[in-house]
């Protein structure tokens, strides 16, 4: 950047203009050309190089102190002479030597001119941040630090600046916010120009106060630049921002973690703004990892020593992975351990460090993996990691403009980091927050369509993808003579009745006992009316629960046909579905079921293989028991197989091709037909999908499956025992109450 102390043209002048005289210059270009070359001959003759060198030395520091309004007036200036005076303005990057041929140096006389010459960081900002408004007069002019001093000598055609000062120093004191106070001062400022650079002025004067560290760092550079600009100097070394620079060629010396493309300090300021202008741009993926982490604790009913394992297992599976692929193998290896099974996730290595943490509590290393488990945890539990840690992929070594191939140096590590915390400081953000902006962004190839896409590309939507419902009454079976008074009970007494044990197989916290002790993953559940036909014919609706679980697809699920060519592209993991099928079958032993249903929907599924319809539709009643009327009708000869199962907002139905002998086309259109007859449905709200529903019939499930041999706790087959002899006296106390409230017999 070049830079002129001159103040023909440029400088005080210039702010002049711009303030009182804009309108004049912009109707007598004429004029305005001949001063520009009266400027560039004055600037050419007094440029003084150990100043440019200072300017160029703090730039960067003061322009991430203002929050990039420093930039921003450069800008403005750039924009302002181009439209003023019809010149391309351009700010040279890569000569600090002044030209005589070129007035690309107006950018930088201004911010030069008002923020560098005279020390003016060195000489004011100590003194100023140290100031206390009751001790130091706003305009005695007495002491060096004086802010109105300060703001005289850099504007003193500036008639309000007694205002601004007041109003800076007043929001020091009381440490307001940047935008609040930038917001008063241009209220009073009637030039855009100057309105930016005192809000920029205020940011940088709270930065120095909160970091003096900082303050250090620009004196220091101050100093040095200046002394660097004698040719004794130049025999000497010195360093930028604490890397080392060449006096000779004045760019950085090698092997300092930079990245390959910045040579230069005007280079490495280039690099932050654009990594700042990525943060910007994917703003709407800062809280991916808030949201992943929020659902991680939520489908473990707020368990924070699971939710702590399964975000290990992510961690651990995560090297180049999307967030989809990423869960199923997590969830796979999690399941396996649940049911006492080897992990065999597809992937052999990580499987076998899998195996150690889940059989034998040994963590793992690794950078990027254990700084990816840091940041899915600051939801669960902060306590218990590292809040800055940043997570450094492939996309942010991209962003950085390294290579992506191999593993970043720790040099490189602790540029990105620093960096990164820096923008978060600055504009107000955690480290991860600017990490998952940064991400966002260059993984999308800063499209901002393509950004909003990703950024809801999160470990919410990858377990979203995975759940299913385990559909429950807790209406007697008929077959089993129990409480036989139930069926023609007050529809209040039926849903006391449910409520009261659905209670009972809760803990105080309202968390479903069962899936706890099986690992079960369940977000949570919901009740609505079910409909089964019994063993006597006889349909019946009565008081539901849908409780909805998370379990991955089966490794090759998509190459499993069954008869009638039907491809099981939904088939559970067998160790998912063993846990599964084990809740099914506690809950319907429990409450006197006689069989228990669970699905898991695949959405996207080509229409030939969509087995199931969602339809985004609230029966009432009445319309529940005439649409499952219409749907026995159509589906003759397997009454009561395909009914309605109610979903978040709407209902499902489901055909087993290969129970049924049904074909899928005939079952889309014998579904169409009921729906058709009963309600009113767009086609926009039916969706297909593919499922390979579970069905578990209480008497005549083989609980012998759940065996592994082993008498560990990992043995599902004693825990499905340990859990009935642990709720079974509770269920009872509900039992007794009914019988001695209402006289039901059993």
């Amino acid at each position: 950047m070049l830079l002129s102390i001159k103040k023909v043209f440029f400088g005080r002048g210039l702010l002049e203009r711009f303030g009182q005289n804009q309108i004049e210059a912009a109707e007598t270009k004429t004029k305005a050309m001949q001063e520009v070359g009266q400027g560039i001959k004055n600037f050419s003759e007094g440029t003084v190089f150990g100043l440019a060198k200072a300017y160029n030395n703090t730039k960067i520091i003061l322009n991430e102190a203002s929050g990039g309004k420093l930039q921003q007036f450069e800008n403005f200036v750039n924009q302002s002479g181009k439209d003023l005076l019809d010149v391309d303005v351009k700010i040279p990057i890569d000569s600090l030597k002044p030209e005589a041929n070129t007035i690309g140096t107006m950018g930088g006389e201004i911010t030069g001119q008002y923020i560098i010459p005279g020390a003016f960081v060195y000489k004011y900002i100590p003194n100023i941040i140290a100031a206390e408004v009751v001790t130091v007069g706003l305009f005695s002019g007495k002491n060096d630090g004086n802010l109105a001093s300060a703001i005289k000598e850099m504007a003193p055609n500036f008639a309000q600046n007694n205002e601004v000062a007041k109003i800076i120093l007043d929001g020091l004191s009381v440490d307001a916010d940047d935008s609040e106070v930038e917001a008063r001062i241009k209220n009073v400022t009637a030039d855009a120009p100057l309105g930016i650079l005192f809000g920029g002025l205020f940011s940088m004067l709270k930065y120095f106060k909160k970091n003096p560290d900082k303050l250090q760092e620009v004196q220091s550079e101050y100093k040095d630049a200046g002394a660097a600009a004698t040719p004794e100097a130049l025999k000497g070394n010195y360093t930028y921002q604490g890397f080392k620079v060449n006096p000779e060629t004045d760019e950085f010396k090698l092997q300092q973690g930079l990245p390959s493309s910045v040579k230069t300090k005007e280079d490495l300021l280039n690099l932050k703004n654009q990594v700042d202008t990525l943060t910007v741009e994917g703003d709407a993926g800062k809280f991916w990892y808030e949201k992943s982490g929020q659902k991680i604790l939520q489908a473990v009913q707020g368990d924070k020593d699971e939710a702590e394992k399964i975000i290990k297992l992510i961690a651990l599976y995560s090297s180049n992975a999307a967030p989809t692929p990423n869960t199923a193998a997590a969830l796979k290896a999690y399941y396996q351990f649940l049911d006492g099974k080897p992990i065999n996730a597809g992937m052999p290595d990580l499987d076998k460090k899998a195996t150690a943490l889940l059989f034998e509590g040994k963590d793992f290393p690794g950078y990027k993996v254990n700084n990816f488990y840091n940041n899915l945890m600051m939801e669960v539990d902060p306590s218990k990691v590292n809040k800055e840690a940043i997570t450094t992929d492939r996309w942010i070594l991209r962003a950085f403009d390294y290579e992506t191939t191999g593993n970043p140096t720790q040099p490189q590590i602790n540029f990105i980091e620093t960096t990164i915390s820096e923008i978060a400081e600055r504009r107000n953000m955690t480290p991860y927050q600017v990490q998952a902006a940064i991400w966002a962004s260059i993984r999308a190839g800063r499209d901002p369509k393509k950004i909003a896409e990703l950024a809801g590309d999160d470990f919410e939507l990858a377990i979203n993808k995975n759940v299913g419902q385990i559909s429950w009454e807790t209406a007697p079976g008929a077959k089993y003579n129990f409480f036989p008074q139930y069926q023609s009970a007050d529809p209040l007494i039926k849903t006391e009745y449910h409520f009261d044990l659905t209670k009972a197989i809760s803990d105080d916290d309202g968390v479903d006992l069962i899936a706890k002790r099986l690992g079960l993953i369940t977000p949570g559940q919901f009740d609505a009316p079910g409909v089964y036909q019994n063993s006597l014919g006889e349909l019946e609706f009565n008081p539901g629960t849908q409780t909805e679980f998370v379990a991955p697809a089966a490794t090759g699920s998509g190459n499993v046909t069954l008869k009638g060519g039907f491809e099981a592209r939904s088939a559970l993991d067998q160790s998912a579905q063993n846990i599964v099928e084990a809740y099914a079958y506690i809950k319907g032993k429990l409450l006197k079921q006689e069989a228990v249903a669970y699905h898991r929907p695949v959405y996207k599924a080509q229409k030939q293989l969509s087995n199931g319809l969602e339809i985004k539709y609230d029966l009432s009643n009445d319309e529940l028991k005439n649409l499952t009327t219409a749907l026995n009708e159509e589906f003759s000869d397997f009454p009561g197989f395909v009914v309605p199962i109610a979903s978040q907002d709407g209902f499902r139905l489901i055909i087993n091709p290969d129970v049924t002998g049904y074909s899928i086309p005939d079952f889309q259109t014998k579904a169409y037909n009921a729906i058709n007859k009963t309600i009113n449905v767009e086609d926009k709200d039916v969706i297909a999908f593919s499922t390979n529903s579970g069905y578990v019939d209480i008497d005549d499930y083989k609980l012998e499956k759940f065996k592994s041999g082993s008498e560990k706790p990992s043995d599902l087959f004693s825990k499905v025992s340990s859990i009935l002899s642990e709720i079974e006296p509770r269920i009872e106390e509900v039992y007794k109450k009914y019988e001695t409230k209402y006289g039901w017999t059993r």
